[in-house]
Order: C-alpha cells, then structure tokens, then sequence
C-alpha cells in the first residue's frame, strides 16, 4: 500500500524474489493517486516484517494484465 495516498492493495507469494516485490511497488503506484513522475512512498509488509519502499509509478497499460 502507499504511505501517502489512497492506492490498492498488491497482493505478492511469501518469499517472492526481491525484483517481484519491487515490481509489484510499482504497479501499487501505477495505480494509486500518487502525482505522476514523482516518487511515492510504498509500504511492505511480509513475513520478515514491514518496510518502505521508494518508486516512480509506471505505465498503467503495462499492468492492466495483473488486475482482477
């Protein structure tokens, strides 16, 4: 989830690599309020505990695939 503005919750496998869980930040910001081409703040939260993550939002297009 994103720390700053409303967005969706991202759903990723426990353990997924780390390039999947920063592709899945991305998406959340993708598709959040987060102003585009600035930096959001993205919350992780996993069996290892939480953290905060920092990305630009990508392509929206890029991950219409991956909604449900």
């Amino acid at each position: 989830r994103m720390m700053d503005v409303p967005s969706p919750t991202v759903l990723i496998p426990s353990g997924a690599p780390e390039e999947i869980v920063l592709e899945a930040a991305i998406l959340c910001a993708a598709y959040s309020k987060a102003e585009e081409g600035r930096p959001a703040r993205v919350s992780v939260k996993g069996t290892g505990g939480s953290r905060v993550l920092t990305v630009q939002g990508g392509c929206r297009e890029k991950y219409h695939p991956y909604l449900i």
